[in-house]
């Protein structure tokens, strides 16, 4: 009997120690398994002395298509909302700096305009003048930055739950924040339920000991991610006055559960961009993520849209210098 209770407690001693690194294990690796799946490969390219880590399709003679992820997030939330545009687009997914494989530096520049910069340096040095830019949260206020400042690298803009405007109604971590409380800054198992409970209205199933292991990244990562928010935000609502300047196709998707940044802020941009505009009242701040077809096939339908109308501009064109 002492035996059988010593050789318990061995076991739940060793269970308890590898439980975070087992659930950071099937995390990454389910990651690699889908990527593989949906035929995307890792590559690392350098910009700016920064390597970055970003999966591609093989297809580089299509059009680029470029997912840009938000705040504190990685390319694996693009994963399954990618794998319907694969065959049709050359798919480029990066790990922004400071976030998933790319790593974090203290001395890096975490700025939108910074990592607006270095994305379109991203794109040429993959061989394409332009790409159509997809970006969630913080990634939309970048794409939106990409649209307004480096206008020729964008063949079109889709924003979905966007980053970068003050929403006329506070979101609920809005009021987290004016009270001192920043959702993403994880202390305790409390804050981190909370935190992702926030995240997505209809998160996909996560088993426990996967969040558990996100929870720790979080909590080891506190430190990190708020250089990087003091580093985004410090401009917040400048682009405000830019909007309107942005020439090419837009389109803006927004969950209106989203709890992250009010569904409010919607009319702010669609107001400036006149683009077309999706609001999914039973999503929340990543329709990529919760709704990864129905999310793909907006993408699909506008850009199909898009082609259509270049084709019928570039034809009329050529009738009007035919004399036709």
């Amino acid at each position: 009997m002492t035996l059988l209770v010593i050789f318990a407690i061995l076991v739940g001693g060793a269970f308890w120690y590898t439980y975070p690194k087992l659930g950071h294990y099937v995390y990454h690796y389910g990651n690699y398994l889908e990527a593989k799946c949906y035929g995307f490969t890792k590559q690392t390219v350098t910009i700016d002395e920064i390597q970055y880590k970003i999966c591609t399709t093989a297809n580089t003679n299509k059009p680029m298509l470029l997912l840009i992820h938000g705040f504190s997030a990685s390319h694996a939330v693009w994963l399954r909302y990618a794998k319907y545009l694969a065959d049709d687009y050359y798919v480029v997914i990066p790990d922004l700096a400071g976030h998933g494989e790319t790593g974090y530096q203290r001395n890096w520049d975490y700025s939108i305009d910074s990592q607006s910069k270095r994305l379109t340096q991203l794109i040429a040095k993959l061989g394409a003048t332009e790409a159509h830019i997809v970006g969630n949260s913080m990634g939309g206020y970048i794409a939106a930055h990409m649209a307004s400042y480096n206008p020729d690298y964008c063949s079109s803009i889709t924003l979905i739950d966007p980053a970068g405007l003050v929403s006329p109604k506070p979101s609920k971590m809005d009021s987290l924040i004016t009270e001192g409380r920043n959702p993403f800054f994880i202390y305790s198992d409390a804050d981190f339920i909370q935190f992702y409970e926030m995240t997505m209205a209809r998160p996909p199933f996560l088993p426990k000991l996967v969040k558990m292991a996100l929870k720790q990244h979080y909590q080891s990562r506190r430190d990190e991610l708020e250089k990087i928010f003091m580093d985004y935000t410090h401009q917040y609502n400048y682009l405000y006055s830019k909007i309107s300047a942005v020439k090419c196709p837009s389109m803006l998707i927004w969950g209106a559960k989203d709890e992250l940044i009010d569904v409010s802020c919607a009319l702010l941009w669609s107001k400036s961009l006149n683009c077309v505009q999706h609001i999914w009242h039973d999503l929340g701040h990543m329709p990529m993520v919760e709704a990864p077809e129905r999310t793909a096939w907006a993408s699909i339908e506008f850009l199909v849209q898009q082609k259509a109308s270049k084709l019928k501009n570039a034809a009329d064109k050529e009738s009007i210098s035919s004399g036709k």
